[in-house]
Parts: structure tokens; C-alpha cells; sequence
């Protein structure tokens, strides 16, 4: 864990400061690091004792709760990185880096210079994948994805119960609401005979 990002458990007010040294380190390391086994291992505890004190501690629920805000807004963080700012890759040619060489002003200089500082070579990556995700989350109703269900015809079977589950933004909604308001729609009933 990095210190300079490791999260405080004073970002878990729902916590106050009577909970358990544990259960502190445990959240703290979860908000950090998003991963139950890997913040109980952090944290010197069991992911047992995790889920124990989820069922029974209030308190707890929540603090856990806020502490995976915080895990998630590291997520997007880490996300924003590598679809902006990119990761740096080493450059490796005929399976071999490649380096450069630098005088003490950082300078370009032969690699048989005597001063020369061998550094290794890097490019710049970006993650595009990373930036539609992002785009899509932040502005679904311009990068979202659509989804449309149709029928047309006639039903000449026993009626069958069909779910549909989709986020529908809020402005989404409303404009279905009102076209479901307008629709009536009349089930055909069979032949007696």
C-alpha cells in the first residue's frame, strides 16, 4: 500500500473513533485497496471476521459502506490515469529494451560518454477502453448503451411473462413514462369454441 494514498479511517465517520484497532485497519485497508482478502490480510484479521461484523455491527455496515465508496473513487481514479494521463510501457525491440543515455543535465549523450546515466527507454500508453467506460458512466445519455425491445405481429400462444431490466437515466425514464401513459393495449381472449 502506498502511504500517500493508503485511506484514513477519519474518512469513515459512520465508524467514530470507538471501533475496534481491526476494524479500523481493516476498512482503511479496503478503501484502499477494494479487496476483502487482500485488506483482512493488511489488516492482520480474517475475512471471516470481516463478514462477522457486517451481520453484527451496525456501525460497521456502515463504515464498510463508506469505505467502498472511497475503494471505488480509487478505481476511477486509477481508471482516469491510464485513459488520460497513460502508464508508461518500457520499449522493447527484437525482444530486447531499449535504453538511452542521459548526462547529469539530463541531455542525450553517447552511451561511451563518461558521465552517461543509462535510462531505460519508455513509451506512453493510453487506454482507450478505459476512457469509452468512463464516458459512458459519466454521460450516459450521450455515450450510453441503447437498448430497444420490439414486437410486432400477432401473440397466437399462451401469454408468456416477460422481464426487461434496464438503467434508464432519470430524463430516460420520465420520457417513457409518458409514452407507456399513452399506450393501451387490450389482450386478445380465445375462441370459446
Amino acid at each position: 500500500m502506498n502511504s500517500n494514498t493508503l485511506a484514513c479511517t477519519d474518512d469513515l465517520p459512520a465508524l467514530g473513533r470507538n471501533g475496534h484497532p481491526k476494524k479500523r485497519a481493516f476498512l482503511a485497508a479496503y478503501a484502499q485497496l477494494g479487496c476483502v482478502s487482500r485488506a483482512a490480510e493488511a489488516a492482520g484479521c480474517s475475512r471471516n471476521s470481516h463478514y462477522n461484523w457486517l451481520e453484527n455491527d451496525r456501525d460497521y455496515r456502515a463504515a464498510f459502506a463508506q469505505a467502498e465508496q472511497i475503494a471505488g473513487d480509487v478505481l476511477e481514479a486509477e481508471a482516469l490515469r491510464r485513459a488520460v494521463h497513460g502508464i508508461q510501457e518500457p520499449v522493447i525491440h527484437h525482444g530486447r529494451q531499449c535504453f538511452r543515455y542521459v548526462d547529469e543535465n539530463g541531455n542525450d549523450v553517447p552511451a561511451d560518454q563518461s558521465d552517461a546515466r543509462k535510462i531505460p527507454l519508455t513509451v506512453t500508453r493510453y487506454s482507450d477502453t478505459m476512457l469509452i467506460f468512463l464516458m459512458k458512466g459519466r454521460m450516459p445519455h450521450k455515450y450510453g448503451d441503447r437498448k430497444r425491445l420490439e414486437h410486432s405481429g400477432r401473440v397466437d400462444h399462451e401469454p408468456v411473462d416477460m422481464h426487461i431490466t434496464y438503467d434508464f437515466t432519470d430524463a430516460e425514464a420520465i420520457k417513457l413514462a409518458g409514452l407507456l401513459s399513452r399506450i393501451s393495449y387490450t389482450m386478445p381472449v380465445p375462441d370459446a369454441g
